[in-house]
């Protein structure tokens, strides 16, 4: 199985999200600003929730991607409670005809700054590693 993980962050938490994941499946996790040039089977994507809207970069992103190139897309997100990133990505496969995997991660707080379900300020809690570890290494055990 080949697999692309591309992300956008502002604050640092979506890319290391994916880092974590991209040390599961033995790739390199990359910005929205690196195109997908090759076949993949799995691609993850993933950003933040900003202002409440969609998140133009990985709406510009999928746009500019040759679809032709991806297998299944895996949506990721970290937001707060009003996300719509994992719904857009969702939405956008479905108006292509593209393969979206029915497993998605979001990674949700509350404000900035305030305690959720695994932030402690910048760090990660071993809680949630593992959950973000689990949830990349499904896509792993498909081809084993």
């Amino acid at each position: 199985m080949k697999y692309a993980i591309r992300y956008q962050s502002r604050g640092g938490k979506t890319q290391k999200v994916a880092n974590i994941m991209a040390e599961v499946l033995g790739v390199e996790a990359q910005s929205l600003d690196v195109p997908i040039t090759e076949h993949v089977d799995y691609l993850f994507i993933g950003g933040g929730l900003y202002v409440k809207r969609h998140n133009e970069a990985i709406k510009t992103f999928l746009e500019s991607t040759d679809l032709s190139l991806v297998g299944e897309i895996v949506p990721f997100a970290t937001c707060n409670e009003f996300s719509n990133v994992i719904k857009q990505i969702r939405k956008f496969c479905k108006n292509n005809n593209v393969k979206c995997s029915e497993e998605d991660l979001c990674i949700k707080w509350v404000l900035e700054g305030m305690l959720d379900i695994g932030f402690r300020g910048a760090e990660f809690t071993p809680e949630l590693v593992e959950r973000i570890k689990t949830f990349a290494m499904k896509f792993k055990e498909v081809q084993e």
